[in-house]
């Protein structure tokens, strides 16, 4: 896709390492294991040096190549005025992934009607598409299919714990109040204490 475009030159250096090393892998027997071995440490040393950005984008792309399902938006969609979180969600699937009202229903775990209405909301607030931009950040779908948390609850704590981003930068990167990043990021984990057996 497009987006692996903006992977630096320093992470494509770090696979043609990465790859060169597992090759060298097929050996069999003790030669395999030190091979791995070092393969490991020069993989983890250099991994340690990436920027939260990088280690997105190289999480990203190693799910691809395992063939992990989903799709990912990508976090600039949220930098508008105009539409909720959902809103442009739904917007994204349906117009840059080519996703159905059904398909995305599925995926982000909500009925086809609202996701129908959804999208004629967006539509009217916000006719344009999305122009493309550089993002280091993607969201999967799938961790909308909670329904225990908000839209903007579970956005907030996939860029808090998996992406491991400050406070302060999930309020630069979908636009909205640093206040509002702490309530709501203080809600999910009232809320999820609550929900544990």
């Amino acid at each position: 896709m497009w987006k692996y475009l903006y992977i630096s030159d320093y992470i494509v250096r770090f696979y043609l390492i990465f790859y060169y090393i597992m090759r060298k892998a097929s050996k069999k027997g003790s030669e395999k294991e030190v091979f791995v071995d070092k393969a490991k440490e020069i993989s983890f040393s250099k991994l340690a040096s990436l920027s939260k950005g990088e280690k997105a984008s190289i999480i990203s792309f190693l799910k691809k190549q395992i063939g992990e399902p989903g799709y990912e938006i990508p976090a600039y969609i949220f930098d508008n005025d105009s539409l909720s979180s959902l809103e442009a969600i739904v917007k994204y699937a349906v117009e840059e992934l080519n996703l159905g009202f059904t398909e995305i229903s599925r995926l982000i775990n909500r009925s086809d009607k609202t996701i129908w209405t959804t999208y004629q909301k967006a539509s009217k607030k916000l006719p344009k598409r999305f122009v493309p931009k550089k993002s280091k950040f993607f969201i999967p779908l799938k961790i909308l299919e909670n329904r225990k948390l908000s839209v903007l609850e579970n956005i907030v704590v996939f860029l808090k714990e998996s992406c491991m981003l400050s406070f302060n930068e999930i309020s630069s990167l979908i636009n909205r109040k640093y206040r509002t990043i702490l309530t709501v990021y203080s809600r999910s984990i009232k809320k999820r204490a609550k929900n544990e057996p």
